[in-house]
């Protein structure tokens, strides 16, 4: 006759052996709740990354001028799309070409 094992037996050796550093009494309750930190960690750490990178756009905008939603939205009157992570890098390197770039876009828009 074969053995069956339940899924509960193989959850539960699964927190076992994932919850090795942990009392006995309490790990399955431990590992589920340091997996479910580190699901909301890996959450806000893209949204911090994000926040990050609109805040760079909007630094380096406002010293030619320009709003962050300004500058976005004359990019995408153009059907110019550059991610925020690109354009941050893109403005923290290399200043002297956005400041060329923000130039054209001005003299396109406000001509």
């Amino acid at each position: 006759m074969n053995r069956v094992s339940s899924k509960k037996n193989n959850k539960e050796k699964k927190y076992f052996l994932l919850g090795k550093g942990y009392s006995k009494f309490n790990r399955s309750e431990q590992v589920i709740q340091s997996l479910n930190f580190a699901f909301k960690s890996r959450k806000t750490k893209k949204r911090n990354f994000k926040i990050s990178w609109i805040t760079r756009i909007n630094v380096i905008c406002r010293i030619y001028t320009l709003n962050y939603s300004i500058f976005l939205g004359i990019l995408r009157k153009f059907n110019i799309f550059i991610n925020k992570k690109v354009a941050s890098f893109i403005m923290y390197y290399d200043s002297a070409s956005i400041a060329a770039i923000i130039r054209i876009l001005k003299n396109l828009i406000f001509c």
